[in-house]
């Protein structure tokens, strides 16, 4: 359920436009082509929707991918990637492909953002900075970001609520200073840095 209404059995794309947006582990990106591109395919109302409009009216379809490319380009400007959106996704590192799909998600106009393991694979000095950044963007789009991560501790500096589960059951609900606080919070840190608890 999400906003009263029931998402079951619905296709992807009516996920994204009931307000739900994903990402995956596996960026899922076009590597061939550039990162404006990448975001444009995000947007909502493609034309491939709307194919006679395109034929019969181009110069409102000329307008109207004018406004998606302003769209993209303020969403790749919103994560910090402005600066580099005529440049093929291949030549971008892969921190500045995380914020990517980040910025692809904002596109979609979702107000729900679905954060799949966001900080595998980076280094750990740029972990803390692309939490930075997506909590920066929720709070000035007023929108909500739930990542699932297992890189608790420098999750607890960005979070305003946090659930820790293990084996699909819920075995903390609460505030970054009470995870911290909390028992389970040292068992899990201690299982963390050991691979085994202690």
């Amino acid at each position: 359920m999400f906003r009263g209404r029931s998402l079951d059995g619905l296709r992807p794309q009516a996920i994204v436009h009931a307000g739900i947006a994903r990402s995956f582990q596996n960026l899922r990106l076009f590597l061939e082509l550039s990162a404006l591109d990448n975001v444009m395919v995000a947007l909502p109302r493609q034309f491939a929707e709307e194919p006679l409009g395109a034929i019969f009216r181009p110069l409102h379809a000329g307008r109207r991918q004018r406004r998606r490319r302003d769209e993209a380009l303020a969403a790749l400007q919103h994560v910090g990637l402005g600066d580099r959106a005529d440049d093929t996704v291949r030549n971008l590192s892969y921190g500045e492909q995380k914020l990517l799909t980040v910025a692809r998600l904002l596109a979609t106009g979702a107000e729900l953002l679905l954060l799949d393991e966001p900080s595998i694979g980076l280094a750990p000095n740029l972990v803390e900075w692309m939490f930075r950044q997506v909590q920066e963007v929720c709070r000035s789009r007023a929108m909500t970001a739930i990542l699932v991560e297992q890189n608790v501790a420098a999750l607890l500096q960005i979070a305003d609520r946090v659930v820790i589960m293990n084996n699909g059951q819920t075995v903390f609900d609460g505030l970054p200073d009470e995870a911290r606080a909390s028992n389970f919070w040292h068992f899990f840190c201690s299982w963390v840095r050991l691979g085994r608890p202690v």
